[in-house]
């Protein structure tokens, strides 16, 4: 994720409620000093004591110490191999009776921005600590959140210096496996698709409404939860910005997935980038393959068109895919009019006009 800077500040004192816009510019959070540390450094910052913990970020809290009494290892997921310097191991946690998944971060990463913190005493606006401190925030039974975003079950030292941070194992796993398994593109695959999609715009205006934008909403992005139906939960809040709708400087996210507004120079509202990367999950959920490479100004020619002409005409154009084989079909005869008018208003250019999705899928 490219750094941004936002109108108003972001660090994290609590879950907030939707606030209006604000007209001060601020950089996102402070720059971390210094080179990164050894392994051995590393682990001494990590030891917490009061002059560094995780308290003046997550001031409920601070690391607990890892106990392997309490959880047992299970397995390492192979799905983890996507994400450089990150780790997910499989653990049965004896306290709670459940199998949960826990996202190992390097310590390297978490000491520097633990250095930064108490040389500045100031948070760092680190990513590791940013996510430590949402995941812990947005999991927990009070955040209002549940079913939407994983439970968390803490965050964790290890005796190699290593943070750990626990949440709920769901089994169905992300969107890229589930939408391998749907159907041929077409009526079928749109009826196996629509709970996801509609499920996954009602865990982002929940996540609005309680003050996130998450800023990176993809399929990796999303677990599929079955109970009794299909749910979209959201992971991964690296890159959110809280404190309620805000105007944003620079882009951040995968290059496809990225609000259009966000390669300008000109500030950008959050939550509509969010509900544009919604649209483009919905797109590939619906046809089975990405509508294009990048959002970015010259760079990719599908998006080109896209932008000239308008979605009507894109969608005539695309041809379906299906298990490496020409369909002959375009992607404007695969989806229903229900689903082409949800992307119109997803993919709008005109981020206000994005709001207005949630009305249109409980017609």
């Amino acid at each position: 994720a490219q750094a941004r800077s936002h109108l108003g500040t972001s660090h994290v004192g609590s879950v907030l409620p939707p606030q209006p816009l604000v007209s001060s510019v601020a950089p996102r959070g402070a720059a971390i000093a210094g080179e990164m540390l050894c392994e051995a450094e590393a682990i001494n910052v990590l030891k917490l004591d009061p002059g560094c913990s995780l308290a003046s970020t997550v001031p409920d809290r601070d690391l607990e110490d890892w106990d392997p009494g309490r959880f047992t290892f299970q397995c390492k997921l192979p799905h983890a191999t996507g994400q450089p310097g990150r780790q997910f191991e499989l653990y049965f946690d004896g306290l709670s009776s459940q199998t949960v998944v826990a996202k190992r971060l390097p310590p390297k990463q978490v000491a520097c921005e633990l250095q930064a913190m108490r040389n500045t005493g100031q948070p760092s606006g680190g990513a590791a600590l940013h996510e430590v401190d949402l995941t812990r925030r947005l999991g927990h039974p009070s955040s209002g959140l549940g079913g939407c975003v994983c439970a968390c079950h803490g965050a964790f030292l290890d005796e190699h210096g290593d943070v750990l941070l626990v949440t709920e194992y769901i089994p169905g796993g992300d969107l890229v496996a589930l939408q391998r398994s749907l159907s041929r593109p077409g009526p079928e695959r749109e009826w196996q698709a629509w709970p996801v999609i509609t499920s996954l715009l009602h865990a982002v205006m929940r996540l609005h409404a309680s003050g996130v934008a998450h800023l990176d909403i993809s399929l990796e992005n999303v677990l599929c939860r079955a109970r009794p139906r299909l749910e979209a939960v959201l992971i991964d809040f690296e890159t959110a910005e809280v404190g309620g709708r805000r105007l944003v400087l620079g882009s951040v996210g995968k290059p496809w997935y990225r609000a259009p507004e966000m390669w300008g120079e000109e500030p950008w509202d959050t939550f509509s980038a969010d509900l544009f990367a919604c649209g483009v999950v919905a797109y590939v959920l619906a046809v089975g393959r990405n509508p294009w490479d990048s959002t970015e100004p010259g760079t990719c020619r599908r998006f080109g068109f896209f932008a000239k002409r308008g979605l009507p005409a894109f969608l005539r154009t695309q041809q379906v895919v299906w298990r490496n084989t020409c369909t002959g079909t375009s992607a404007a005869e695969c989806l229903s009019p229900r689903l082409r008018a949800l992307l119109q208003v997803l993919l709008s250019l005109q981020p206000a006009i994005r709001e207005g999705a949630v009305a249109l899928t409980l017609a």
